[in-house]
């Protein structure tokens, strides 16, 4: 399955980059991710950040065929389905994170070769 078949707030893929400081980030719709890095050498840099969707299989981020995340902040997906971290062939690092997902996974490894680190961070509130 695809990360995303909508609109994202934050998106980088085609080897492209987006860094974000101390910035709210809000979605609504089915498969619309908060944020999404996807290709390789496609990278979010996240500091401070507090991402929230709501929408089916809206994951709060989600990381694909070779990109990277790495972020600091909340991410809040609520929607069914929809996981905080969905990791699919990429790498994430999430340094003092909360993630809450109360309709799916905190963190959910979707297939190919991923890599996921935490430092520090927590997992709350997960139904799914």
């Amino acid at each position: 399955m695809s990360p995303c078949r909508a609109a994202a707030g934050a998106q980088a893929d085609s080897a492209g980059r987006v860094d974000l400081t101390n910035t709210t980030i809000s979605t609504s719709g089915a498969s619309a991710p908060g944020l999404l890095a996807t290709g390789t050498n496609s990278s979010i840099s996240a500091i401070g950040v507090d991402v929230t969707t709501s929408g089916a299989t809206a994951h709060a981020a989600a990381v694909a065929a070779g990109g990277t995340l790495d972020m600091t902040g909340n991410l809040t997906a609520n929607g069914a389905g929809s996981n905080a971290l969905n990791v699919s062939g990429g790498d994430a690092t999430l340094t003092v994170t909360i993630l809450t997902s109360p309709n799916g996974a905190s963190i959910a490894a979707a297939g190919g070769t991923s890599n996921v680190n935490l430092v520090g961070s927590q997992a709350v509130v997960n139904n799914g």
